[in-house]
């Protein structure tokens, strides 16, 4: 599947997804330039460090969404319901999440959980449903594509489309799993933390301590991991492939409950 495809099938999520990687390029060597750190949180960061991270991440959650709806209308001739309703609403939600996200930084204080100011409360809080809409297109294509492969005859059954199923529905009870932790404790640590250890570079996770983002980012990638998986099990027959794609998501969610389990504990990965 070539690039015009995508643009074809789905042209403003496509230019979107450009011009996202796009304001990767200023804001990486911004983070080069400008050394300033965000408060003195205790995972504290690069201000530019949580943008970049936001741009290139967010940037991947549309091109899977936008390679699925392709791939799904060329295999198997699924025009997904609603398609034009969930292209606005993505659409909105990235450019304000985004875009809200990045002024925050070069500001140099926290976008998430923040509600130092009525404003910042108001930005916390549409970031918050911001997240739900991005999650819930992902459950919305996840079920469609899950359905369309239950309604085919077992021998016409294709293993990318059960990928794409549980890859996307996994997302989103995933990330909303792990997503809720970090709302409730309004951050990735669930005990005090003084000391600011620097974390890995560009994500600022902590291996030492439990660190909730940790188990977030391996739910949210599910999308792109369960699919991934799909590509070289197409090649075997349909039982064979059909069990590995389950047992690859079974396993990628054993994973991510694993990780928030440490993280819970406040116990690090390493």
């Amino acid at each position: 599947m070539n690039l015009r495809t995508l643009e074809h099938t789905t042209p403003a999520l496509f230019w979107l997804i450009l011009a996202l990687l796009a304001m990767a390029l200023p804001t990486s060597l911004m983070g080069q330039i400008d050394h300033r750190t965000v408060g003195d949180l205790a995972w504290t960061a690069n201000v530019w460090a949580k943008p970049l991270k936001f741009q290139l991440s967010i940037a991947l959650h549309l091109l899977t969404i936008v390679w699925a709806m392709a791939w799904m209308q060329r295999h198997c001739g699924v025009a997904l319901p609603g398609h034009k309703v969930l292209v606005v609403s993505l659409a909105i939600t990235v450019l304000f999440e985004v875009v809200y996200i990045t002024v925050q930084g070069a500001r140099g204080v926290p976008s998430h959980f923040n509600r130092a100011t009525p404003l910042e409360s108001v930005g916390a809080s549409l970031m918050a449903g911001g997240a739900s809409v991005l999650v819930g297109a992902s459950a919305w294509i996840g079920a469609v594509a899950l359905w369309r492969w239950y309604r085919l005859a077992p021998s016409q059954r294709e293993p990318m489309l059960l990928a794409i199923g549980l890859g996307f529905v996994l997302m989103f009870v995933l990330a909303g799993y792990t997503g809720s932790a970090l709302g409730q404790y309004r951050g990735p640590f669930v005990q005090v933390v003084k000391d600011a250890q620097a974390g890995l570079p560009l994500t600022g996770w902590r291996t030492d301590i439990g660190d909730l983002r940790i188990a977030h980012f391996w739910g949210v990638h599910s999308m792109q991991a369960v699919p991934l998986l799909a590509w070289p099990l197409s090649r075997l027959t349909l039982g064979l492939a059909h069990g590995g794609i389950l047992a690859g998501a079974i396993a990628w969610s054993a994973m991510t409950v694993a990780l928030m389990q440490l993280a819970l504990l406040g116990k690090g990965v390493l």
